[in-house]
């Protein structure tokens, strides 16, 4: 039914990362947020990031719950047409800690990137800028009221930030998010 305490287990995420040793050549990584869920919030992706003096460019391809708005045909499907169907319910639907390998890499994609640019003269302080295709609506439990409407609701995809590192262990974070959300840890 909508027992809330169906949607309640442990997200697993990984990340692989290339790192070339001819630093000319932008690193690559691969990454599974909450591959082994319900599946519900599954989302995978595909980047590489590429710094150039003071900016740092990450561009990619996102699966899942990074599909959301202006998602296009997975272009895995060129090897097999299965890579178009994302299942709606794994096997494991509802009980969660087995790894969803029925939507891995499968449905629309998307198009994730960001950059960061790093002044030359203000050390530990770097400008971020990002292209956010979430659908906000979307990021909840199937059983979750939409009473929370206004802080779903999105009027941008382009998110801004401010981050200053104050030394190894403290870093100062402002953002404006969805086009209407300021965020600031």
């Amino acid at each position: 039914g909508n027992d809330p305490g169906l949607y309640l287990d442990k997200g697993f995420n990984v990340k692989f990362k290339y790192l070339p040793k001819n630093r000319n050549l932008p690193n690559f990584a691969i990454g599974l947020d909450d591959f082994a869920g319900t599946g519900l919030f599954t989302k995978e992706y595909v980047v590489a990031t590429q710094e150039l003096r003071d900016l740092k460019v990450t561009a990619g391809l996102g699966w899942g719950k990074f599909a959301g708005e202006n998602s296009f045909e997975n272009p895995l499907s060129l090897i097999s047409d299965g890579f178009n169907t994302r299942p709606i319910q794994s096997d494991n639907y509802n009980l969660g800690g087995t790894p969803s390998f029925d939507k891995w890499f499968r449905g629309s994609t998307n198009f994730i990137a960001g950059i960061e640019y790093f002044p030359s003269n203000k050390k530990g302080l770097s400008l971020k800028l990002e292209y956010d295709p979430y659908n906000y609506f979307d990021l909840s439990a199937a059983n979750r009221p939409d009473a929370l409407y206004e802080l779903r609701k999105k009027d941008s995809n382009i998110n801004i930030g401010v981050s200053y590192s104050l030394n190894r262990f403290v870093t100062m974070d402002a953002s404006f998010i969805k086009g209407n959300t300021f965020n600031l840890s």
